[in-house]
């Protein structure tokens, strides 16, 4: 009977699977040359060999979603390996184990087989631990579990991890919300796209506007040192003015767009339209619009004549990214809707406003249950992929 490699010989190994699995052809040679298992099996026994068999397998799971080596990997118990490992503080490879966790929880699977389904009593318990780990280390000047901000993003695209943060006994929800103040901006996404999910569902609507008093946290970030009058602070929660003159607004744009999206399925009810409007969600949109306009023009007089040297240099061609929803659009959709029951002349019009809105919350559900991050991606044996 051969002896089995030693770990710098597995070590080394790996790492050639790792230099192929940085493109989507080379990640599909692995796994049906059985590099997804290989990997698998080499989780647990050496610290050098788990961070590059992590890696590997991080880049699998991105290439392949929901396909047979991600679910090789789910079958393998590659999660409750990886959670043991996250548990040893012995251990140093914790950032390349939240990464193959976020890419596996992008699929349904991988977040059912995360919230532990199909283990009757032990329904949430990684979650539950990922959540400990991931609260009490908030504010840490070295940031090592922020990447479980995208974890509990993507398993709340699924019921149960819905139900699991929106669960009134443990108050989830309320304890990650401050994070959309934090120095992170994965932690500032990830909630947002948690709070984001969560509004999907309309019988929610009142536990997160009277209950949660969530409003003031999703305007928070849109906040800016702008002036307010008296009239304007009336019936506005004094957090988001108290600062005045030192309030800096949120500077990353898809923070931005997610809350506007959370704001506007808020608006699905007419009685949730109001609740925004009493809470004066209207002045804080308008000054941000306002600032924003401001920065955009700015930016174009700086740009000198970039428009003219583009249209000489033939058709423009729009790319895809700039095809989509901007925040502008964004804006004049929430303004619209917090602005125009005001218009309607009898309730059944107002009615029929409630139904368009619902109708458009199902149809941007139906397309996309949540906004997608990036897969990450290893590119090297101890680097990874900007996920900024």
């Amino acid at each position: 009977m051969s002896e089995r490699p030693d770990a710098r010989t597995r070590e080394a190994a790996l790492d050639v699977l790792l230099k192929m699995t940085a493109t989507s052809e080379g990640c599909r040679l692995v796994h049906e040359a059985g590099g997804t298992v290989a990997s698998c099996r080499a989780l647990g026994d050496d610290a050098s060999v788990d961070k590059v068999a992590l890696s590997v397998l991080t880049n699998l799971a991105a290439a392949d979603g929901e396909g047979p080596g991600a679910q090789d990997m789910l079958r393998r118990g590659v999660v409750d390996t990886v959670m043991a490992t996250l548990a040893d503080k012995k251990s140093n490879t914790q950032k390349e184990a939240l990464m193959l966790l976020s890419n596996l929880s992008r699929s349904v699977h991988g977040s059912e087989r995360l919230m532990q389904t199909h283990v009757e009593g032990l329904a949430g318990l990684h979650m539950r631990k990922l959540l400990n780990w991931y609260l009490s280390s908030a504010g840490d000047k070295k940031d090592s579990w922020d990447l479980v901000a995208y974890i509990i993003f993507n398993v709340s695209q699924i019921q149960e991890g819905r139900d699991f943060m929106r669960r009134r006994s443990t108050d989830l929800l309320a304890q990650i919300l401050p994070q959309l103040r934090s120095d992170s901006v994965l932690r500032r996404r990830g909630t947002a796209g948690t709070i984001y999910n969560l509004c999907f569902e309309e019988e929610d609507h009142y536990w997160l506007l009277n209950e949660l008093k969530i409003v003031p946290h999703l305007l928070y970030p849109l906040c800016g040192p702008e002036e307010l009058t008296l009239e304007d602070k009336t019936g506005m929660d004094p957090v988001l003015w108290i600062e005045g003159e030192d309030k800096e607004r949120e500077t990353d744009e898809e923070v931005i767009q997610i809350l506007l999206k959370a704001l506007l399925l808020l608006c699905t009810s007419r009685r949730g339209r109001e609740k925004l409007r009493d809470e004066k969600v209207y002045i804080i949109i308008r000054n941000m619009d306002l600032a924003l306009t401001e920065q955009e023009e700015e930016s174009k007089k700086a740009d000198g004549n970039g428009d003219d040297e583009q249209a000489d240099s033939g058709t423009y061609v729009p790319t895809i990214a700039e095809q989509e929803v901007g925040t502008s659009d964004l804006i004049y959709k929430l303004v619209n809707m917090l602005q125009g029951d005001e218009e309607y002349r009898n309730r059944a019009e107002a009615d029929e406003a409630d139904k368009r809105a619902r109708d458009a919350r199902l149809e941007e559900k139906s397309s996309a249950d949540a906004p997608k991050h990036e897969e990450l991606q290893q590119t090297g044996s101890t680097s990874a992929k900007d996920v900024d």
